[in-house]
């Protein structure tokens, strides 16, 4: 069952990923039966342009991955298809899953046995993450984006698996947070008790996910915001030390995967690190069967399973730039032995694959980060397990905590005066335009392409001769 390299052999999950994208981004527009045909037909274009030579044994393994992309494709489409018979008042009890700031106010999850709303209320203490409630309230549809561009509160929302938004008329705490949830809150007050203002922000955004205001400014002046964004960069350090401190075998695997959860868990479950530890898991499982998962692949797999799970979640911006950005990069690993140089400049050129997404998301980016992130990677890598381990004295009421705790605080002031010259030297911002869009189009689809096993020849000719239908494929990701 070989053939000479191709998508078939190469990257199966990436072709069914394709699949699901391209079905699910003309939900919109076509029919659910002519969006599904589509998908099938770019999947087959993909896996037949790509492969060179056809083995006895090729058509059934090209019909069963086809199989898939259409089963899953179908799935996908019905799960945005189905409706949510919800009465326009609602008296029911629940649990709130994620609260946020939004503006004046603050934006609580609840789940509930009519499904997930959205309540947008004014700041109270009482109402934590994992609290039990009992609610009554009026529903709503969620607004639509005004302008293409435009803030989306439906798409925004049904990514994170909401239904409708209620006016809450009446709330009532039934129980305290409990479980994972309790143990969060109890982290996030011991951090900001005994931690100074600075390192106590840094270690908030690393463990529980929740991000100091005045430091994401400063970050997304710097074009490094995504330092703070709980995703594959610090899931794959704590997965790193798991397996370090493990023994081999059985234990490894396990140890790992428990310690990776736990960390994902606790930092709320950002779409990066559900993404990053599914790739890191399947990747662990295919070491025990002894059969090595391409990373490629695995990053491939775990956004087909999260789409499966919930299809919106194509629509989350932090999804798509944390699969654009995981794909790029190791595709773009999986062939750097026939060019060390492109290891040397993954960081810039993941800023541009990314600048895309990014700028259309936010309207702007700093130039800077193209530059700043290439120092900010590396040396956060270092830095990130250095400040934990820096805060561990504080936090456990060990000795030297005040020393230990100062040293922290002076290593991040140097990176963030070190960040704010930088910037100053490079102030320009760019605003979106067509062009960042074509330009991170064309650089995926070249890495992926060799990825998925295309040859340069193959590869130089189809991004030549047939642009423009494979960069709207590939710029759906």
């Amino acid at each position: 069952m070989r053939t000479e390299n191709g998508p078939v052999v190469s990257a199966p999950a990436f072709t069914i990923l394709l699949s699901i994208c391209v079905s699910i981004s003309l939900f919109f527009y076509l029919s659910l039966l002519a969006a599904l045909l589509i998908s099938f037909f770019a999947a087959s274009g993909w896996m037949l342009v790509g492969t060179q030579k056809i083995t006895s044994n090729f058509m059934r393994v090209f019909f069963m991955i086809l199989l898939f992309c259409v089963i899953f494709s179908g799935m996908s489409l019905t799960h945005l298809a189905k409706t949510s018979d919800v009465p326009s008042t609602v008296e029911t009890e629940g649990k709130i899953l994620m609260v946020r700031e939004w503006g004046r106010r603050n934006a609580a999850l609840i789940k509930t046995g009519y499904g997930r709303f959205v309540a947008y209320m004014a700041r109270r203490g009482d109402l934590q993450e994992g609290a039990a409630v009992r609610l009554r309230g009026a529903t709503f549809d969620f607004q639509r984006a005004e302008e293409k561009g435009g803030f989306d509160e439906f798409l925004y929302w049904r990514a994170k698996g909401a239904h409708k938004k209620i006016v809450v008329l009446e709330i009532e705490t039934l129980s305290p947070p409990s479980g994972i949830y309790r143990w969060r809150i109890f982290l996030e007050k011991r951090i900001r008790d005994v931690l100074p203002e600075r390192t106590a922000a840094y270690m908030l955004a690393l463990t529980v996910g929740v991000r100091d205001r005045a430091l994401s400014d400063l970050h997304t002046r710097a074009g490094t915001v995504h330092l703070l964004a709980v995703s594959g960069f610090h899931v794959g350090i704590v997965a790193a030390f798991a397996a370090f401190f493990l023994r081999r075998g059985l234990a490894r695997i396990i140890g790992t995967s428990v310690v990776v959860w736990l960390y994902v868990l606790f930092a709320g479950a950002p779409v990066g690190g559900v993404r990053a530890a599914l790739m890191i898991q399947i990747c662990l499982l295919a070491g025990l069967f002894g059969k090595p998962a391409s990373a490629f692949n695995g990053v491939s797999a775990a956004g087909v399973l999260m789409l499966l799970y919930n299809p919106w979640t194509y629509f989350d911006v932090g999804w798509r730039l944390s699969i654009l950005a995981a794909l790029f990069l190791t595709a773009l690993f999986s062939f750097a032995k026939e060019n060390k140089l492109a290891l040397l400049l993954a960081s810039p050129l993941v800023w541009i694959v990314t600048a895309g997404q990014a700028s259309l998301a936010f309207g702007e980016i700093p130039l800077a980060g193209l530059f700043i992130n290439a120092l900010a990677v590396p040396i956060f890598s270092f830095l990130f397990p250095l400040i934990f381990l820096l805060s561990l004295p504080a936090l456990l009421c060990l000795p030297f905590a005040e020393l230990c705790s100062g040293l922290s605080e002076y290593l991040l002031e140097a990176w963030e005066i070190f960040s704010e010259i930088f910037v100053q030297l490079i102030p320009i911002i760019l605003k979106h335009a067509p062009l960042f869009s074509w330009l991170s189009c064309l650089l995926f689809a070249a890495v992926v392409l060799r990825a998925s096993g295309y040859t340069r020849t193959r590869s130089a000719a189809v991004l030549f001769l047939s642009p423009f239908p494979l960069l709207f494929i590939l710029r759906l990701l």
